[in-house]
């Protein structure tokens, strides 16, 4: 007697799982290789953007001759920043940066093995091309470097940060700190010397809120001018004005005496004429007595004469 063959699954679940599991696991691996090329394929098209860009000079950029005129440090700040906007990455800042050399330079560059990396040969290319002389100039102005009467101490700030950086790159807080004070105006200079700041934000800071409270309890110094301008304009206004009522009032009384005067002066001329004339009778106004006629007095009579 034949017994009935039965199928026994021989696999069981931990297999199943374990195969469902190694298919997500190569799921994931490829969808990650995917991700890696898209973002891969963008740096390609960012970095030959940025390429074209910096080619085609769609952003002028001066070429650095090593002329005494020109810091290196700040020439590099400027390369830099287009540098950032572009999204160029390290790598090709290094092999990007000297196709902006000068010709002398470009000899300098030639002439010797650098660092690949970008940072350090920065420092080699500042170091090379900052002379003493350059660096003299800019320590003279940093010591010389006073905040003005109208400067604002952000402005005062950023200017002095900027010469201490240009001198010295690597410098201490303690060194800009003593330049920061000692250019400050006197009198916000004795309130931040009293909080004895030891980092150049703190200075900063102290100085900010000394400059804001001297803005408030005292008017600045425009706006007095403005004022006192306003004030001077208001009098010299009012004095004109007086002044052209009075020679107004001037002419007038001027001219009512003058016009008395001729009226005075005609009656008095007409007064004396008749004074002085002699006082004549018209001739038709004589009536004789004896003879009643008209003409001639009785004593000339024509009759009596007769």
């Amino acid at each position: 007697m034949k017994l009935p063959r039965i199928h026994i699954n021989t696999r069981t679940t931990s297999d199943e799982q374990a195969e469902e599991n190694l298919k997500q696991y190569e799921q994931q691996l490829e969808d990650k290789r995917r991700e890696r090329e898209q973002k891969q394929q963008e740096r390609n098209m960012a970095t030959s953007l940025s390429a074209q860009l910096l080619v085609k000079g769609i952003q002028p950029i001066e070429k650095f001759t090593g002329a005494d005129e020109q810091d290196p440090l700040t020439w590099l700040q400027s390369i830099d920043e287009l540098f950032d906007a572009t999204k160029v990455d390290k790598l090709d800042r290094r092999r990007y940066l000297p196709m902006y050399f000068g010709e002398d330079v470009k000899k300098w560059y030639r002439s010797e093995e650098h660092n690949s990396e970008y940072d350090e040969f920065k420092k080699e290319f500042i170091n090379t091309f900052t002379s003493s002389i350059h660096k003299l100039k800019i320590s003279t102005k940093l010591l010389n470097r006073r905040q003005g009467n109208e400067e604002s101490v952000q402005a005062y700030y950023y200017d002095i940060l900027a010469l201490c950086i240009r001198l010295n790159p690597a410098m201490q807080e303690e060194e800009k700190v003593l330049y920061l004070l000692r250019g400050l105006k006197p009198t916000i200079q004795q309130h931040v010397i009293m909080t004895n700041p030891k980092q150049s934000k703190e200075l900063f800071e102290y100085a900010k809120r000394v400059e804001a409270a001297a803005s408030i309890t005292q008017p600045s110094s425009s706006s007095m001018t403005s004022s006192s301008m306003d004030e001077h304009i208001d009098e010299t206004t009012a004095a004109l004005r007086r002044t052209t009522i009075t020679q107004n009032n001037r002419q007038d009384t001027r001219s009512y005496n003058l016009n008395n005067h001729r009226t005075q002066q005609q009656y008095d001329n007409t007064y004396n004429n008749r004074s002085y004339q002699p006082s004549r009778r018209s001739s038709t106004q004589l009536k004789c007595y004896n003879c009643h006629g008209i003409g001639h007095y009785a004593y000339q009579c024509p009759s009596h004469l007769n």
